[in-house]
């Protein structure tokens, strides 16, 4: 609990990239992080991100494990002041790693919205990768008005293959 009093939980970052519809206090942190971080059966495996200069700049990792598919969830936040430094685009590579091959998963996918500002990172990211993108239309109600969201899937053979072109 110590811990995510420490973390800057004040999610007015990018707020059309969460999925609720409203942000969560800090009983509602501390029941998530008891059941999906500390829960070994969870199937969630989340991270802290620290720079180099040991500056907490986010968190990240994959979510909804299957692994009876061999898939999950790629999850990201890196805090508003971190964006564009390179770090998003690090993570991701060091998640990815953990997931195909410390974890033995097969694929990963994530979703984005079109209100989300960071959408062109995520369309980069599919195309480092060579993901596979399908667009589901009316995914996120934000303020009145509906927007479309991109689903990603990025897939271990793909991942390796973009790592040995580079």
């Amino acid at each position: 609990a110590l811990a995510l009093k420490k973390m800057p939980w004040n999610r007015n970052l990018v707020p059309e990239a969460l999925r609720t519809p409203f942000l969560l206090n800090l009983d509602m942190q501390k029941k998530w992080y008891k059941n999906e971080i500390i829960n070994r059966t969870s199937r969630t495996r989340f991270f802290a991100l620290y720079n180099d200069e040991r500056h907490f700049i986010g968190y990240g990792g994959i979510e909804h494990i299957e692994w009876e598919n061999s898939r999950a969830e790629l999850s990201l936040l890196i805090f508003s002041s971190y964006i564009g430094k390179g770090y998003g685009q690090e993570a991701v590579e060091t998640i990815l790693k953990h997931a195909f091959y410390n974890l033995g998963l097969n694929f990963i996918y994530l979703e984005s919205y079109t209100c989300n500002p960071m959408i062109e990172f995520w369309k980069k990211i599919s195309t480092r990768y060579s993901g596979h993108n399908t667009i589901l239309r009316y995914t996120k109600l934000r303020n009145g008005t509906y927007y479309d969201s991109i689903h990603i899937t990025i897939d271990k053979i793909d991942f390796k293959l973009s790592k040995e072109n580079k």
